[in-house]
């Protein structure tokens, strides 16, 4: 009879034990995925706040992303507008006013350097970028130019809703390790997003970015749950 009752309280010690484990794994995990999700819904509100902006300039655009630009774990914003073939040389015409005479549309190569965008039907360059300081600068990057983004941006376009990547590198160092989750929030000249997904394709204004540094993410977001 003592060694039926050692073996059951041993048996109820285990089940204490990986209750236990079940829970703190459980909310580990939410602690993890919070911190995305807050970031996510921060990100359906800008989408929302660029929509009632007419004109989207160097000064709006810092305006209402600078505070944000400092929340942990955001590695910076960037907006790209969405510039077709016959409008490329006006577009880089009046973008050098503001970044000078070299500035171009370009793309990286496989060295990692920047090169003239080769001739496309429509292009979404990097036109302004936050934060400026400490960071490789990507403006004129055609997003539509970065390994396997395309499709996900695409994505966000025809369904009007910000979409995010797995693991990538930055916009800026494509060769670099993959270290940044990025969100993709479309924004249309309708001052809304569109009901049909053929009138999405055809009013798209340009896009809204975001990277997330994941391993500083998840420092801070373990930090904090290791204080609470």
């Amino acid at each position: 009879a003592r060694l039926v009752h050692h073996g059951r309280s041993r048996s109820r010690d285990r089940d204490r034990l990986e209750q236990r484990f079940q829970r703190e794994a459980h909310e580990q995990a939410e602690a993890v995925i919070r911190p995305f999700a807050d970031h996510l819904a921060v990100f359906e509100v800008l989408q929302r706040v660029f929509h009632t902006v007419s004109e989207i300039d160097e000064a709006t655009f810092g305006r209402i992303l600078d505070p944000l630009s400092r929340r942990p774990g955001l590695r910076g914003f960037t907006w790209a507008p969405l510039i077709l073939a016959a409008d490329r040389g006006e577009f880089e015409r009046l973008v050098k006013k503001r970044w000078g005479e070299t500035f171009t549309i370009t793309e990286f190569d496989r060295e990692g350097n920047m090169v003239p965008r080769e001739q496309q039907d429509r292009y979404l360059p990097v036109q302004f970028q936050l934060p400026l300081e400490g960071r490789r600068l990507a403006h004129g990057v055609d997003l539509y130019s970065l390994p396997k983004r395309r499709a996900l941006i695409d994505r966000a376009i025809e369904e009007g809703s910000p979409q995010s990547s797995g693991l990538v590198p930055s916009v800026a160092t494509p060769n670099a390790d993959a270290n940044v989750v990025l969100f993709y929030a479309p924004v249309y000249r309708t001052g809304r997003i569109p009901m049909l997904r053929e009138e999405r394709r055809n009013t798209i204004a340009g896009m809204l970015t975001a990277a997330v540094d994941v391993g500083e993410l998840l420092d801070v977001t373990m930090a904090s749950s290791r204080s609470d």
